[in-house]
């Protein structure tokens, strides 16, 4: 049996910084994660089919959440100054971000090349030469020769997870104060598939870019 995926590993946030320098505030205190999709479809009749037949034509996705109301949470912060606000036109837009935590991968591994240290031919070495930027196997390494070998150097990637960032139109439903709540939609309008990367201090940083299997290269 494969792996459950549970609520805490499809992770929303939200910008509360600016387009330039983005900081992802995540949506702690929900209690409702519903991802629509909203297939829109086609319709085609063909000339060599019996019946006209429907054809997903593209997804208008949208997220709905209901934050409940912690006075000084940073998710709730935010959407209430929306409400307050009643945000419209381009303020009514953020960034936002959808997280699959359990979707990991890596950036690919970088190889360089360093002068090696050794004084003696370490025989469980492979040594290389310099030409031009180009590193060539020493076959027969002679230890008269070891102040020019180099010494290959593989750095593995870093982990980062699929995500979605996204231009989301953020529309406020209503605050209700007997559930202690404030419903809203995120309309998830423009999509960049790509990968977040989380540091040691959990400062989450989007990068947009393209999977290979678990492999996750950057877009230049």
């Amino acid at each position: 049996m494969g792996d459950l995926i549970k609520k805490t590993k499809i992770v929303p946030f939200i910008n509360t910084g600016t387009k330039q320098a983005p900081s992802w505030t995540q949506i702690k205190k929900s209690t409702s994660f519903t991802l629509a999709m909203n297939p829109q479809t086609k319709t085609y009749d063909f000339i060599s089919s019996e019946n006209p037949q429907d054809e997903i034509d593209s997804y208008k996705p949208s997220l709905g959440q209901s934050i409940t109301m912690f006075k000084g949470e940073p998710d709730y912060e935010a959407i209430f100054d929306m409400l307050y606000k009643r945000a419209t036109g381009e303020d009514a837009h953020r960034g936002a971000l959808i997280a699959f935590y359990k979707h990991k991968g890596s950036t690919a591994a970088t190889v360089t090349y360093v002068k090696t240290a050794d004084v003696a031919i370490d025989e469980s070495k492979t040594y290389y030469t310099e030409s031009g930027g180009v590193y060539t196997e020493v076959e027969y390494p002679d230890v008269s020769d070891i102040g020019d070998y180099y010494e290959k150097v593989t750095t593995p990637g870093d982990t980062v997870f699929k995500a979605w960032g996204v231009d989301a139109l953020v529309t406020i439903n209503q605050l209700d104060s007997v559930n202690e709540s404030i419903d809203f939609d995120l309309a998830l309008n423009e999509i960049n598939e790509g990968a977040v990367s989380v540091s040691a201090g959990g400062v989450v940083t989007f990068i947009k870019g393209e999977w290979d299997g678990t492999t996750f290269t950057p877009a230049e």
